[in-house]
């Protein structure tokens, strides 16, 4: 997580997020054959762009 948001804080904020919505919805989970690590990442780039859609009004870009 740290590698994809650069930010410390927000990378454990991210991760946090991600257990949190894990455990709730773990009745929702579905063994089809793949791993539960793969429904853990999948969770993971969900919050993830959901991270840089709420950030993305707040970036900006300084010109020297």
């Amino acid at each position: 997580m740290l590698k994809r948001v650069g930010e410390k804080s927000d990378a454990a904020d991210i991760t946090s997020q991600v257990f949190l919505k894990a455990l709730s919805n773990l009745k929702r989970f579905k063994h089809v054959g793949a791993p539960f690590s793969s429904w853990l990442l999948k969770i993971a780039h969900n919050e993830t762009l959901y991270h840089f859609r709420k950030t993305a009004k707040r970036r900006s870009v300084l010109i020297s």
